[in-house]
């Protein structure tokens, strides 16, 4: 009498050892995965494989390349990874949508996913769109807990920051609305895209205005302060000798300031070029303080990093 032979699938693993496993494959292989039925398709498109996944590249890759995002997406619909030491580019990545102006700015970037938005004041923070660019996968995020002032630059402008909340496993975007009359309270609210919704913050303590330009580092987003714009696009920094920084955690969701030490705001200067980046895992400030040209006869700043 002949035995019989039993056989065992991959969807016989458990979805633990299933998701190790996939999550190893190199990143094309990874992308034709999802077609092969509806179980490895919800495997790979969820929100806590793509942190894992995320953090698995992150891992694996070089330290000295740079992924380059166009600011004008009609000349240039790709983003480019290249290395630093030759400007070799290694890799495109095709940019999967399109802004209402055509424009592309960077909010921030945690473990390789990016937060974008559009350049144009009237569009910004308005839509926003989460990429990752390995697993080529996106989400556009246009809904929001306040659609009676989205937009509605009149009546308010927006500041935007991108980060991780390590306890729930979970990334998440934060939103402000500051009223221009300058009476109305701030309102607040944060998306995650583990649950992939939106939910507002009861009752914010926003300290101060934050400037666009902001940077995540260990669990909080930064902002440098700024004046209140008057008009649309009229954002200044304060004065350069008594400089905050403006925070959120994204633990706490918490909203918190500090004041940037004397002697490096005395160096900034009212006109120096400046923002705020990670440096190490510390906060830092970067700032450009003279020109020189290179042996390639092209112009270049010269920078500095203060801690």
């Amino acid at each position: 009498m002949a035995s019989k032979t039993s056989t065992t699938s991959f969807d016989d693993l458990p979805p633990e050892t299933a998701s190790n496993i996939l999550l190893r494959l190199p990143v094309k292989a990874l992308i034709r995965s999802t077609s092969v039925n509806k179980k490895w398709y919800s495997l790979i498109s969820n929100p806590l494989f793509i942190s894992s996944q995320i953090k698995h590249a992150v891992s694996q890759c070089d330290n000295n390349v740079v992924l380059i995002v166009p600011p004008i997406l009609s000349q240039d619909k790709h983003c480019s990874l290249v290395s630093v030491e030759t400007s070799k580019v290694f890799e495109k990545y095709k940019i999967p949508f399109t802004t209402k102006s055509n424009t592309l700015k960077l909010v921030g970037s945690v473990d390789g996913l990016m937060l974008l938005t559009d350049i144009a004041m009237l569009n910004s923070y308005r839509d926003l769109y989460l990429w990752n660019p390995c697993v080529r996968t996106h989400r556009t995020l246009v809904s929001t807990c306040f659609k009676n002032v989205i937009g509605d630059f009149v009546r308010c402008f927006c500041l935007v920051g991108f980060g991780f909340n390590k306890a729930s496993n979970d990334y998440r975007v934060v939103r402000i609305f500051f009223a221009r009359d300058r009476v109305s309270p701030s309102k607040v609210e944060v998306y995650s895209l583990r649950k992939q919704t939106w939910r507002r913050i009861k009752d914010p303590i926003v300290p101060r205005y934050g400037s666009a330009d902001g940077v995540y580092v260990n669990g909080s987003f930064y902002w440098f302060e700024t004046t209140f714009p008057t008009t649309l696009g009229d954002v200044r920094y304060n004065n350069s000798e008594d400089l905050w920084i403006l925070s959120f955690d994204f633990e706490t969701e918490v909203f918190g300031e500090f004041k940037v030490p004397r002697k490096v705001a005395l160096c900034l200067g009212t006109n120096a070029k400046f923002r705020l980046m990670e440096f190490e895992g510390s906060l830092a400030v970067c700032m450009s303080l003279s020109y020189m040209v290179d042996e390639a006869g092209k112009w270049c700043y010269l920078l500095e990093v203060t801690v």
